[in-house]
């Protein structure tokens, strides 16, 4: 037994299942990380606030003592527990008294730090783990400078507690990040389940009518879950235009191939005469036309649906290109006693392409021409309205029956009756419009006419 392949959505939900406990880990850890900098850097405030007072209690003892009993009282009474080392010089830099520990190479570096030193400025240094030494600089009353440096026992016990406070809640907090990943997994797994064996059997069954149950709640895969039924309907709707189009397609098609094998066999048989031959030959050169020209109107419709068509936008009046198209038609309209009028001493300026559009309105106003009877009258309105530029192209006709006006604007839709073109005008008409980024709509009632409106946006000088 085949398993089913591996489909790209099967990639997407096992991603989006790892990203998500991942994510979870991940931000366990960030959060870690935050609370471990913020509570050393309260505790660092903390410490810097004690050590402070450690130096300024040291540095009070040591300028007392020096203004009561002198530099010499000085030398014999500094505990060296206490006070790592001190030293004094005068402002020219002579080393007065230096009481210092054994010259080894800690003391080496705690005494470069000391000379650079300003007076009333503060430092420290990490000997090792375990030795911190505060440094502080002060000018005595005399103009002398006091240098000195004490042991900071709170800062290294801080330090040694934080590391190992830090090395026990990180494990800690990656182990709950994971089991709060796992529980979210396994949270998500059964509804994305149903979400992916949905995709699955509308993928490899082509059952599009299969839904997906949405409960209403608003949760997170219940949206995807909406979003993908809408896909499905959209889908579906596709296939069922697709099929529909493609049936009419052929039912127009199957016509005229017969007649023209027809005609070129009898072209072909030797006992036509040859003036008949010719005759049949330009007939089924007639309908040789009219497949090309149904096959072309074909491709260019898919090209304005699907926006491959390259348009030529400039900015230019419509109310101008539509009173020039409408007298172009007037000729046509004279031949079968119709009335054609156009109203429209608005500008209007648009950004569109300017054979585009009149293809659009030529299609409205010849199917007026072509569906009313001798005798009727048909407007051509061009005026602003809401920010847009319309056109209407107005009839007293027969009207559209009510059962056409669902699927007008789709292609090969027309009356059963009709002798008149394809069906696919008004497919035409709809793709430029919203190419343009408009709308095109119709008003209509049997025996009383249809108003066909096209609205397109009005130019406005900010527009690129």
């Amino acid at each position: 037994m085949s398993s089913e392949p591996s489909t790209e959505w099967d990639i997407l939900l096992r991603s989006l299942k790892s990203d998500l406990a991942i994510s979870l880990i991940i931000l366990g850890l960030a959060v870690a990380t935050t609370v471990l900098f913020a509570t050393y850097a309260l505790l660092n405030r903390s410490i810097s606030n004690e050590e402070a007072g450690e130096l300024e209690g040291a540095a009070a003892w040591l300028v007392t003592t020096y203004a009561r009993l002198g530099i010499d009282a000085l030398r014999d009474s500094v505990p060296a527990n206490l006070i790592y080392c001190v030293c004094i010089t005068n402002p020219q830099g002579d080393e007065l008294l230096r009481l210092a520990p054994v010259q080894d190479k800690e003391w080496q570096i705690v005494r470069g730090m000391l000379s650079r030193l300003e007076p009333a400025e503060s430092s420290h240094v990490h000997i090792d783990d375990r030795h911190t030494l505060l440094l502080h600089s002060r000018r005595l009353p005399d103009g002398n400078i006091l240098k000195f440096a004490i042991s900071s026992h709170i800062r290294t016990a801080v330090l040694q507690t934080s590391v190992r406070l830090a090395s026990l809640l990180t494990p800690l907090v990656l182990a709950v990040s994971l089991i709060a990943g796992i529980a979210v997994y396994r949270s998500i797994r059964s509804p994305i389940r149903t979400i992916a064996q949905a995709i699955r059997a509308t993928a490899f069954s082509g059952d599009i009518s299969a839904r997906l149950p949405v409960s209403g709640s608003g949760l997170h895969d219940e949206e995807l879950a909406a979003a993908i039924n809408l896909l499905i309907e959209q889908l579906a709707s596709s296939r069922r235009q697709t099929r529909e189009a493609f049936d009419v397609l052929v039912h127009e098609l199957r016509a005229p191939l017969s007649r023209l094998r027809a005609l070129i066999e009898f072209a072909s048989d030797s006992r036509t005469p040859q003036n008949r031959r010719e005759e049949t030959l330009a007939l089924a050169l007639q309908e040789t036309a009219r497949t090309t020209d149904l096959l072309r109107r074909l491709f260019e419709l898919a090209q304005f649906e699907t926006g491959t068509e390259r348009f030529q936008l400039i900015r230019t009046n419509l109310s101008y290109i539509i009173e020039d198209l409408s007298d172009s038609f007037s000729y046509l309209a004279d031949a079968k006693s119709i009335v054609l009028t156009y109203n429209g001493t608005q500008e209007l300026p648009v950004m569109i392409d300017v054979d585009s559009i009149r293809i659009a309105a030529s299609n409205l106003i010849d199917n007026a021409i072509r569906y009313c009877s001798r005798g009727a009258r048909i407007e051509v309105n061009t005026y602003k309205a809401e920010g847009q530029a319309v056109l209407e192209v107005n009839d007293n006709g027969p009207g559209i029956p009510p059962e056409l006006e669902p699927n007008l604007f789709h292609r090969l839709s027309r009356p059963p009756s009709s002798a008149y073109g394809y069906g696919l005008g008004l497919a035409i008409v709809r793709g430029i419009v919203r190419a343009h980024g408009g709308e095109v709509s119709v008003r209509t009632a049997p025996g009383r006419g249809a108003s066909f409106s096209i609205r397109i946006p009005l130019y406005s000088g900010d527009q690129q």
